[in-house]
């Protein structure tokens, strides 16, 4: 395949995973427990004050044609997901002190972003991811979009959307949609986002 035509089909696999993550060949083998963090009105925190990155993991697909549109690392917080191995895909989000960055792991057969995490920072310093695990694509518990909310005095506030499949869904659409709110919390050992509700609804028609 000639490089501009390799260029076009990343470019498409890149524009698809921004409209929506839930646009994915197959899903995971334990792709309903991926999500069930979300059936808890009031998820428990997994992160914690001066947590490490945590590393990428190690049995992704690796698949050099998808790999086109990968973002090179611009930034410290970047150099630190790099360095524990996720790639770098999708532009970095910056605000309020506030930095998210997308970073996956692998690819699937049709360059679709597996293995994939939300990391957040604040002022330079790792504070958590927006889910507790990894996620695949079109799998239950899956990252849809976030976003920031207001932020209040002294605080900084997210939200993140995440797919519900149920077992008699088809892998295109999952009935559900789970919106989860993050409050960051600052101390004085450092920042922790920590996740405070949890409300999941039908998709619509």
């Amino acid at each position: 395949m000639a490089l501009s035509a390799r260029r076009r089909v990343a470019r498409l696999a890149s524009a698809a995973f921004g409209l929506a993550l839930a646009i994915t060949p197959f899903a995971a083998p334990d792709a309903h427990a991926q999500g069930a963090w979300l059936d808890q009105p009031t998820p428990t925190s997994w992160n914690s004050v001066g947590m490490a990155v945590p590393s990428a993991p190690s049995d992704a697909y690796a698949n050099p044609r998808c790999a086109l549109d990968e973002r090179p690392a611009e930034t410290a917080e970047d150099l630190a997901l790099t360095a524990a191995g996720w790639r770098l895909f999708r532009e970095y989000e910056s605000g309020w002190s506030l930095r998210v960055i997308l970073g996956l792991a692998g690819y699937d057969g049709m360059c679709r972003p597996t293995g994939f995490q939300v990391f957040v920072f604040l002022g330079g310093t790792f504070a958590g991811t927006l889910s507790p695990t990894p996620m695949d694509s079109r799998a239950d518990g899956s990252l849809t979009e976030s976003r920031f909310l207001s932020p209040l005095p002294g605080e900084n506030t997210l939200s993140a959307t995440f797919n519900r499949y149920t077992d008699l869904d088809p892998l295109c659409c999952p009935s559900g949609r789970a919106t989860v709110t993050y409050l960051m919390e600052r101390g004085a050992a450092g920042p922790v986002l920590v996740p405070v509700r949890a409300e999941t609804g039908p998709t619509g028609p």
